[in-house]
């Protein structure tokens, strides 16, 4: 997940993200809250993480993170908030490897361009991928669920946060190397 600020917003607004200490010489910022678009909904990971810096960005500061949720579109709509910010260094977005690296060659037309448009600042977590099954499922290892699901088609479902996603992607992969038969429920 990668911090994003849109219209080039100036460098000292990188102190949300990284949460450094507030120095003498940046004490006037920030002097109003700050917006963080995320674009999924809220109760979601990307929200909780948002909303959990912004706990530490108030101790830090005195000023709130006020949580923007903008989701759908496979992140596209928040990465358009971010675009459209005003470039006053007051908003950022935590947008998803995704909607950086992914959405370009999935849709044809969309309303950002993330090298144009988007200003990374900072990687904020690094995620791994993990397949958890429910234990009626009859499987202990990955060879056993392809086999497994090759032998049982449409009876394995598999949930992502989106069409397009890397949740989603990753099983595609899987599926299309591996024969395994399983319905994508987003």
């Amino acid at each position: 997940m990668v911090a994003c600020t849109g219209s080039r917003v100036s460098a000292i607004a990188a102190a949300f993200i990284l949460l450094a200490s507030v120095t003498a010489a940046a004490q006037d910022f920030p002097s109003r809250p700050v917006r963080v678009i995320v674009p999924f909904p809220p109760g979601g990971p990307t929200d909780v993480l948002a909303r959990a810096l912004g706990e530490g960005f108030r101790e830090r500061t005195g000023q709130n993170l006020v949580v923007d949720n903008k989701p759908g579109g496979g992140t596209a709509i928040g990465a358009t908030a971010c675009k459209n910010a005003e470039p006053d260094g007051y908003t950022f977005c935590l947008l998803t490897a995704s909607t950086i690296s992914l959405n370009p060659f999935l849709y044809t037309s969309l309303s950002y361009d993330p090298p144009k448009d988007l200003e990374p600042i900072t990687n904020v977590v690094f995620t791994q991928q993990v397949m958890i099954l429910h234990k009626s499922v009859p499987v202990k290892t990955l060879a056993e669920l392809i086999a497994y699901s090759k032998a049982n088609p449409q009876k394995l479902n598999f949930g992502s946060f989106g069409v397009g996603g890397d949740s989603h992607l990753g099983f595609e992969w899987l599926k299309a190397k591996s024969g395994a038969q399983m319905t994508h429920s987003p």
